[in-house]
């Protein structure tokens, strides 16, 4: 071998060793991660690095679905098929969805099992026969009130926009916990009615002491001795202060077995008698005109 042949191999031997180390240290990190993180090439994120990337990198398109979808479809739809994020799901729900059936009640809520309980969550709440009423408000119905009373009672009844025609809906629990809805009946409809004006002419006390939660009737509560009071007694004792407390008019009313209420225009009064039985008898008075008389 010639002596000017010695460098010229040396130096394609040192190329050829440089390739095969560069070769060596790129496919480390491959063979790493596939020793740490069996599941590489397999289609699989890690849960750690699914939590950094955007959602359409991470592979949900739940929100993407939901931000498609228009406002008003949203609140209509059920939960599931609008897409809605679990933590933006909407917590109030349409007239309108509940009359086509997309109610459907939470299965967290548990029943509130104690009258005093009952009581106080339906503080202001309006009945019809220990159903409770719910009235619409700009955004619709609260679907936690509504799940609790589903809860507690197995139903509930809502009044839409009396002003549209919305007639009132009873909503049972039926077969397998499925809500059914239907159309009230005139008298439960009419009911509703009424605790509705009373609500927007004499305020929220005379409506809970007129038609909200009563506790069961007992035997100590019957007042078969107790003499009634007659209307004119009613209209000519002194009307509850606008702002008196709902507990506190509830009081008056089993002290004094009456109350009486007064619009702020000073044309309407709204008596309650407290009968011997238990029940209530309401009457609502146009200057001496009658507008409607129940006993509930």
């Amino acid at each position: 071998m010639h002596p000017y042949r010695l460098p010229a191999l040396l130096s394609i031997f040192l190329l050829l060793a440089s390739i095969a180390l560069t070769h060596a240290l790129a496919s480390l990190p491959l063979k790493l991660e596939r020793r740490v993180n069996p599941d590489h090439n397999s289609g699989t994120i890690p849960g750690n690095v699914a939590e950094t990337l955007p959602e359409h990198a991470a592979g949900s398109t739940s929100g993407n679905v939901a931000g498609v979808l228009p406002e008003h479809v949203r609140g209509i739809l059920p939960e599931h098929v609008a897409g809605t994020p679990s933590e933006n799901v909407a917590r109030t729900i349409s007239y309108q969805a509940i009359e086509a059936g997309f109610f459907r009640p939470h299965t967290r809520w548990t029943p509130l099992v104690s009258n005093p309980m009952r009581a106080l969550w339906y503080y202001r709440a309006l009945f019809h026969k220990r159903v409770p009423i719910f009235f619409t408000g700009h955004d619709g119905f609260s679907k936690r009130e509504l799940e609790q009373a589903y809860a507690d009672f197995g139903g509930f009844h809502v009044l839409g926009r009396p002003e549209l025609g919305e007639h009132t809906l009873t909503v049972v629990k039926g077969r397998y916990n499925i809500p059914l809805v239907r159309h009230a009946t005139r008298s439960v409809h009419q009911h509703a009615l009424n605790a509705y004006s009373t609500r927007s002419v004499f305020g929220d006390t005379a409506a809970s002491v007129a038609f909200g939660y009563e506790l069961p009737p007992t035997h100590s509560m019957m007042r078969s001795s107790v003499a009634l009071p007659s209307w004119d007694a009613v209209w000519e004792g002194v009307h509850a202060p606008e702002n008196m407390a709902v507990r506190e008019a509830k009081r008056q009313l089993e002290r004094d077995h009456h109350i009486s209420f007064q619009s702020a225009d000073g044309n309407n009064q709204l008596g309650v008698r407290l009968l011997n039985n238990g029940k209530k008898e309401i009457q609502w008075l146009i200057d001496t005109r009658p507008v409607f008389r129940q006993i509930y």
